[in-house]
């Protein structure tokens, strides 16, 4: 949700500088696209690490030879969970936006076509994307 604010927040200043309307979409969702990618990179390493250290808490709290071993597994297995819940909400919002912003073709001689098809792709992969991780961009 924050990463939509911030591609109007772009939008807004694109418009102001005197973009017309498809170059300012294109600037905008362009953004949203890449905002997205730099948050899915940052959120995996992130989780990855929580993956790590959850699996060693959740061992060392367990002790003992065979605790230890169940517990490394279920803090890994919980941490993996939630990575993948992160992921399928991070592919489907990168998606979606790259499916936005291709949804609007400019041609060299500056007519314009919308594929009407990826526009509602795109709407309908970020729409659920925001539905799986409401608060996470």
């Amino acid at each position: 949700m924050f990463g939509l604010m911030l591609a109007a927040l772009v939008a807004a200043f694109v418009a102001m500088k005197g973009n017309d309307g498809p170059n300012t979409f294109k600037k905008s969702t362009n953004f949203l696209y890449r905002w997205y990618l730099i948050v899915a990179v940052v959120l995996t390493v992130v989780l990855g690490f929580m993956t790590l250290m959850g699996s060693a808490v959740f061992g060392l709290v367990a002790g003992g030879l065979f605790g230890g071993m169940v517990g490394t597994a279920t803090g890994a297995t919980l941490v993996f969970i939630i990575f993948l819940v992160v992921a399928l909400g991070s592919v489907f919002q990168i998606v979606g936006a790259k499916l936005l912003h291709d949804s609007l073709v400019i041609n060299q001689d500056g007519s314009r076509a919308w594929n009407s098809l990826k526009l509602g792709m795109g709407i309908a992969f970020l729409v659920i994307g925001l539905f799986i991780l409401p608060l996470k961009n």
